[in-house]
C-alpha cells in the first residue's frame, strides 16, 4: 500500500514547481486512518478494556551462579491486546452497522520480558486461554513488569534470550537439540541489507566477508535465530552493561536449539559485568543506579533489528527511587504497584493505586490478531525497485533496501498493552509516568472533559471526536474543559519547578501557592509534546469532578514525520486521525476517595546542581541521504513516484547530472530516489572556508571522543526536514538552547536563539532536534568506555542514524614479569596490591610469550593477550584467563617469521585493535581484522625501520586521527610516521624525537597519557617510567612530564600500557 505524507513531498519540490500546486488537489478527507494491516481500526471498540497497570517485576528466588537479583527472559506468548478473552466476549459495534455487537477479537502473538522461573501466562480462569496474557500466574506481559530500583543500590540482571519453541520444556531437558528447544524466527521481515547483527557470519560487503555486524546484499528476509541485547534507556552504567548494539546474543550455542553450527553465538562486542556467567543464551549485567530518582525504561537494542524487536513487545519501566533527589512520602500521589500485589486481578488493591507507569505506542493489526509491520519498501512510498540484491521491478543495480521503511506509522493506539483502554479513577490526584514508546510517532498529549459521547452512546466513535477543523475544544466537537497536565519530571529526574501545561501555554509554578501568568507555547497547538523515547512524570488532578465524568487523553501530533506543527490549511497526515490515532485513553470518575497529597502549586521539587564549566564544544550533524544509483520520476503535485527512470552502478560520477537531464512526462520531475537512509555526522570547514555537514556511517571511524570527566556542549545541526529525537547513552544532559540554521551557509542565524521550554529544564537523555535548527545540549562524560548516540526514531537508528562514541580515559601503566601481569587499575602509577590493582597470569604454558594488549572488541577498554612463536592468544572476555576459542581468540599471524615482534594498532580507525608483526624493518599488519595474513592490498606491508638493526617497533595515533600509525625506537631516537603512508619521509613530514637518549637499555612505551586522543611517547628503565605528558617529544622534567615508579625490583620486567 502506498503511503505518502503530502507536506514532506511538497517541501522537496523545485521552487518553480510550487506555482503549480493547488490545495484543491488535497481535497480528499484530511482525517483518515493510517494504512496498514487487514483489521480496520475503526472496527475496534474503544474504552471497553481496562488499563493494564504493570505490577512490580518479581526478583529471582533462586539464581544460577553468579547470582542475579533478576533473571529476566524474553519469550514469545500471546496477549489479549484487542477486546476479547479476559476483557469479555462481545462489545458494541463501533461502526453502527449490523451486527450490533462484535468480538471477541483474537489474541496477539508478542514477545516480552518476565521472570525466567515463571511459566508462560495462562488466563483460562479469567476468560482467556493458555499461553495468553495478562494472567495472574505469570510475570510475562507486554509491556513488561516494572523493575523497582533504589538510587545508589546496585541491581544485577541476567538477561536471557528464550525465544525458543517451548522454553519451559526446553529448560527441563538436558538435551538442547529437542524440538521444544528449536529457535523461533522473527515475527517480522528482517532486512539483511542494512548494517545489522548478521549471526550467519556470511556475505558481508565489509571485509572480512565472514563476520558478524555488517551489511550484506542478501535481499531475502532473515529467518534464523533472533539476536537480542537489552538496554536500560537512561541508565548511568558501565559500558559492559549498557546494551551496546553489537553485544547481542542468540538463544543458545550454535549446534543446539536448531542453530546452525556455522552461526555466531554472540555479537562482535559481547560483554558482561561478570564473565563467570556461562548460562547459554544469556548476558550478566550490573547497574549501579548512581543517579537521582527518575523514570527509565528497558528495551532491546540489537544492531539493525531494534525497530522490529521493540515492535514485537519487549519493553518495560525501570523506576529509580530514593536518595537526596526524591520527594518525601505523601508529597506526590501514590502508592505505585509494589511487591506481589496485582492491580489487574485484585479490584480492591487496584483501587488504591495512584501512581501508574503509562507507555503509549502505535500498532496495526491483522484480522487474525497478529501485529502488522511493513515487509516491503513499496508500502512506504510505492517504489517498486530496483532494490539491493537484484530484486524489485525493474531489476538493476541499487542502493535502496527492499524491506526497510524510512518511518513506520500505525493506526491503533495501544496503552500499556491494550487498545484504547479506560481507567476508572477517584476524584483525586494521580501520578502518571508517561513514556512515548512509539517507533517513529511524536505525541502531542492533552486531556479534556467529554461533554458527551455523541448520539450513538459509544465513546470514541465519529460523533464524539475532534471535529472537521482538527482543532480540539472548538465549536464542532464535544470536548469540554481542558484538564491541565502538571509535569514534575522528565527523562532524568525532577524538573526545577512544576510546569502546568495546557494547549498553547505553560505556567511555571514557584511552589509557594501562587500561579503566575501563563507563557505562550512555541505553537498555539502545542500541549505535552513527546518525541519517541521521551518520558514525562506528570500529575493529573481529578479533584472536584463529579462521578461519571469522562476525561479523554488525545493526541494532535501528525500521523507522519514530525518537523514542527504544520501550518493551516492542513494536509493529510498533518494531524492525527481523530477517530484512531488522535485518541489515547479515557479516564472515568468511577471510584471514591480523598486526597491528602500536596497540590501542584505548592510542590517544591528537589533541586539539582548545574554541570559546571564547559571544557569542550563539539559540532555534530543530522543528515538524510538520497540514492546515489537510482533515479525516479515523481509527480510534481502529490510527490507520488511514477516510475524508475534508470539505475547505475555504485560510484558513477555522472549519476546526478544524468538524473537531472532525464526525460519525464508533463507535470513530473526526475530526482534521486529517497530517502535512502539517515545518518549522523560531523561539521567540517573546507579549504575555502565553507562549513559542511559530513555524514558518517555506523562502521566509520569514531569521531566523538570526549575525555573522561569532561563537560561538553554538543551542537546538533539538523540538516534534514524531520525533527529527530536524539538520545545519548550514559549521560544525563541539560538542554542549553536552540538556534536557527542557515541551510545555505550552514551557519547559525544571529538573533534567533531560543531557550529550552520550561518542561525541558530538568536533565534529559533524549531531546527533539528540530529541522533547520541547531540544538545545543551539555553533558558530563564521567565513565570511560564505548557508548552510542542515535536518533530514537528507531527506523532511522536501524539504518545508519547511530554512531559510537568513546569516553577516553588516560592510559595506565603496568608490567609483565615471568608470566605475571601487574596492572595499575586506579591510575596512580604505583603498585597498590590487589584488589586495588590487578594481578593476572594469562599466559601459563605459552613458550617465549610476549605480552600484547589492545581493544580487541572495540569497546574502548584494552584487554590483554600474548604472542608466542607466531601464535596470538587474546583475552576477548576480559577475565584475565585463557578460556580457549571461541570465548577467547587464537590467531597465527607471524608464523614462520623467526624473531618477528608483535605489534598492535587500530590500523583502519574503526575502533577495534588489530594485530601485526614487525620483522627487521618490514611490517605486516592485519587490515581486515581476520587474524590471518591475506597479502596486499587486503592487508598492509610497509618498510619502516629498515637498516636500523635492533630498532624496536612502536605504534600510536600520533596525529589524533583515530587510526594507529607506525614508528620505531632506536637507542633513544624515535622515528614516527605522522602522515600514515608507512614510509619514513623525514622531518617535518614525519617526526623524530630524542626521548630516552642516554638511558641505555631503556624500552619505549606509548600511551594517551592525558586522554587527549593522541598517542605520546615515553620510556621504561628498570622500573622507572618517563612519560611525555605535554607531547613535545622531549623530556622536560616533572611536573611538565611524568616520572613514575612501577615495576621496581622486578628484574627483566617488560612495560605495558593501556586503558585497563
Amino acid at each position: 500500500m502506498k503511503k505518502i505524507h503530502l507536506r514532506w513531498h511538497v517541501t522537496v519540490l523545485p521552487v518553480a514547481a510550487l506555482t503549480l500546486l493547488s490545495l484543491a488537489a488535497f481535497s480528499p478527507a484530511l482525517a483518515v486512518p493510517v494504512p496498514g494491516g487487514t483489521l480496520d481500526p475503526l472496527s475496534i471498540p474503544k474504552y471497553v478494556t481496562p488499563l493494564v497497570i504493570p505490577p512490580e517485576m518479581p526478583k529471582s528466588v533462586t539464581s544460577p551462579a553468579p547470582a542475579a537479583d533478576y533473571d529476566i527472559a524474553v519469550r514469545q506468548f500471546k496477549q489479549q491486546i484487542l477486546p476479547g478473552g479476559v476483557w469479555g466476549p462481545s462489545f458494541p459495534n463501533p461502526l453502527g452497522t449490523a451486527p450490533p455487537t462484535v468480538g471477541p477479537f483474537p489474541a496477539t502473538t508478542v514477545w516480552s520480558y518476565g521472570r525466567a522461573a515463571d511459566s508462560l501466562p495462562d488466563s483460562t480462569a479469567k476468560g482467556g486461554g493458555p499461553g495468553i496474557a495478562p494472567a495472574p500466574n505469570s510475570s510475562f506481559n507486554y509491556p513488561a513488569f516494572t523493575v523497582e530500583a533504589v538510587t545508589a543500590t546496585p541491581t544485577k540482571v541476567r538477561w536471557i534470550n528464550d525465544l525458543v519453541t517451548d522454553p519451559i520444556a526446553c529448560a527441563a531437558s538436558a538435551d538442547k537439540t529437542i524440538a521444544a528447544c528449536n529457535f523461533l524466527p522473527h515475527l517480522f521481515s528482517v532486512d539483511q541489507t542494512l548494517h545489522w547483527a548478521n549471526p550467519p557470519k556470511a556475505n558481508c560487503m565489509m571485509m572480512p566477508a565472514n563476520r558478524t555486524d555488517c551489511h550484506t546484499e542478501v535481499a531475502a528476509p532473515y529467518t534464523g535465530p533472533v539476536p537480542i541485547v537489552t538496554h536500560v534507556h537512561g541508565s548511568h552504567v558501565q559500558p559492559h552493561s549498557d546494551g551496546y548494539p553489537e553485544a547481542w546474543w542468540l538463544p543458545g550455542t550454535p549446534g543446539t536449539k536448531g542453530i546452525p553450527v556455522s552461526y555466531a553465538e554472540r555479537g562482535s562486542v559481547f560483554t558482561q559485568s561478570d564473565n563467570t556467567n556461562t548460562v547459554p543464551g544469556s548476558a550478566f549485567y550490573s547497574y549501579e543506579n548512581t543517579q537521582p530518582a527518575t523514570t527509565l525504561w528497558y528495551h532491546d537494542h540489537s544492531l539493525g533489528l531494534t525497530r522490529l524487536n521493540v515492535y514485537a513487545g519487549p519493553a518495560g519501566f525501570w523506576l529509580l527511587r530514593g536518595g537526596s533527589h526524591d520527594t518525601a512520602a505523601g508529597v506526590l500521589p501514590g502508592p505505585a504497584p509494589s511487591g506481589t500485589g496485582d492491580p489487574n486481578f485484585t479490584t480492591a488493591y487496584r483501587n488504591t493505586i495512584r501512581e501508574i507507569p503509562v507507555v503509549i505506542q502505535d500498532r496495526s493489526f491483522n484480522t487474525d490478531g497478529t501485529l502488522f509491520f511493513p515487509a516491503t519498501r513499496t508500502f512506504f512510498d510505492g517504489f517498486t525497485g530496483p532494490f539491493i540484491g537484484g530484486t524489485g521491478t525493474p531489476t538493476g543495480p541499487s542502493d535502496i533496501s527492499g524491506i526497510w521503511n524510512p518511518e513506520a506509522f500505525f493506526n491503533t493506539m495501544v496503552v500499556n498493552g491494550t487498545t484504547w483502554p479506560q481507567l476508572n479513577v477517584a476524584p483525586v490526584r494521580y501520578r502518571l509516568r508517561l513514556l512515548n514508546g512509539c517507533n517513529a510517532r511524536t505525541l502531542n498529549l492533552s486531556m479534556f472533559v467529554m461533554n458527551n459521547v455523541g448520539a450513538d452512546g459509544k465513546p470514541g466513535t465519529a460523533d464524539d471526536t475532534i471535529g472537521p477543523d482538527l482543532l480540539p475544544a472548538t465549536a464542532d466537537d464535544p470536548l469540554g474543559a481542558e484538564i491541565p497536565i502538571y509535569q514534575i519530571g522528565g527523562d532524568q529526574g525532577f524538573l526545577p519547578n512544576v510546569v502546568k501545561i495546557v494547549t498553547g501555554s505553560t505556567t511555571t509554578l514557584p511552589g509557594n501557592g501562587t500561579v503566575p501568568a501563563p507563557v505562550a507555547a512555541p505553537d498555539l497547538r502545542q500541549a505535552l509534546l513527546m518525541g519517541p523515547a521521551e518520558r514525562a512524570d506528570v500529575i493529573v488532578d481529578f479533584t472536584g469532578l463529579p462521578a461519571g465524568t469522562r476525561v479523554r487523553m488525545i493526541n494532535t501530533a501528525p500521523d507522519a514525520p514530525f518537523g514542527g506543527f504544520p501550518p493551516q490549511p492542513f494536509l493529510p497526515g498533518d494531524v492525527a486521525d481523530p477517530q484512531t490515532t488522535g485518541q489515547v485513553m479515557d479516564f472515568v470518575i468511577g471510584l471514591t476517595g480523598t486526597d491528602t497529597t500536596t497540590t501542584p502549586q505548592n510542590i517544591v521539587l528537589p533541586a539539582e546542581a548545574s554541570l559546571g564549566a564547559t571544557t569542550n564544544t563539539r559540532q555534530v550533524s543530522l543528515n538524510e541521504l538520497s540514492s546515489d544509483q537510482v533515479c525516479v520520476e515523481v509527480n510534481i503535485i502529490d510527490g507520488a513516484i511514477i516510475s524508475t527512470l534508470f539505475s547505475t552502478t555504485a560510484g558513477d560520477p555522472n549519476f546526478l547530472a544524468n538524473c537531472a537531464a532525464a526525460t519525464v512526462g508533463a507535470g513530473n520531475f526526475p530526482t534521486p530516489m529517497g530517502p535512502r537512509m539517515a545518518q549522523l555526522g560531523v561539521l567540517t570547514t573546507d579549504g575555502m572556508g565553507n562549513v559542511m555537514a559530513v555524514p558518517k556511517k555506523w562502521g566509520d571511524a569514531i569521531t566523538e571522543t570526549p575525555a573522561l570527566n569532561s563537560t561538553e556542549v554538543w551542537e546538533i545541526y539538523n540538516t534534514t526536514m524531520d525533527a529527530h529525537p536524539i538520545h545519548l547513552h550514559l549521560v544525563r544532559f541539560a538542554v542549553v538552547d536552540r538556534q536557527n540554521l542557515d541551510m545555505v551557509t550552514m551557519l547559525p542565524v544571529a538573533g534567533t536563539v531560543t531557550p529550552p521550554l520550561p518542561n525541558e529544564l530538568g536533565y534529559k537523555d533524549t531531546v527533539i532536534a528540530y529541522p533547520s535548527q541547531i540544538t545545543r545540549i551539555k553533558a558530563k562524560f564521567d565513565i570511560a568506555g564505548l557508548y552510542v548516540w542515535h536518533c530514537h526514531i528507531i527506523d532511522h537508528e536501524d539504518n545508519e542514524m547511530m554512531r559510537s562514541y568513546t569516553v577516553i580515559a588516560p592510559d595506565k601503566v603496568g608490567v609483565y614479569n615471568s608470566g605475571t601481569l601487574y596492572l595499575d587499575m586506579n591510575g596512580n602509577s604505583a603498585w597498590d596490591g590487589t584488589p586495588t590493582d590487578k594481578l593476572l597470569s594469562f599466559n601459563w604454558g605459552f613458550p617465549n610469550a610476549i605480552p600484547v594488549n589492545g581493544d580487541w572488541t572495540g569497546t574502548g577498554v584494552k584487554r590483554i593477550g600474548f604472542y608466542s612463536n607466531g601464535t596470538w592468544y587474546l583475552d576477548l572476555n576480559d577475565n584475565g584467563i585463557w578460556d580457549g576459542t571461541p570465548t577467547d581468540a587464537m590467531y597465527t599471524f607471524g608464523a614462520g617469521l623467526t624473531g618477528a615482534v608483535p605489534v598492535t594498532g587500530n590500523w583502519t580507525g574503526t575502533g577495534a585493535t588489530k594485530i601485526g608483526v614487525y620483522d627487521n624493518g618490514i611490517w605486516y599488519v592485519d587490515l581486515n581484522g581476520n587474524g590471518a595474513w591475506d597479502g596486499t592490498p587486503t592487508d598492509g606491508q610497509y618498510y619502516f625501520g629498515t637498516g636500523l638493526t635492533g630498532a624496536v617497533p612502536v605504534t600510536g595515533d600520533w596525529a589524533g586521527t583515530g587510526a594507529s600509525r607506525i614508528g620505531v625506537y632506536d637507542n633513544g631516537t624515535w622515528y614516527v610516521d605522522l602522515n600514515g603512508n608507512g614510509a619514513w619521509d623525514g622531518t617535518p613530514t614525519d617526526a623524530m624525537h630524542t626521548f630516552g637518549a642516554g638511558l641505555t637499555g631503556a624500552l619505549p612505551v606509548t600511551g594517551d597519557w592525558t586522554a587527549t586522543n593522541s598517542t605520546k611517547v615515553g620510556v621504561y628503565d628498570n622500573g622507572t617510567w618517563y612519560v611525555d605528558l605535554n607531547g613535545n617529544g622531549a623530556w622536560d622534567g616533572t611536573p611538565t612530564d611524568g616520572l613514575y615508579y612501577f615495576g621496581t625490583g622486578l628484574a627483566g620486567a617488560l612495560p605495558v600500557a593501556g586503558k585497563w
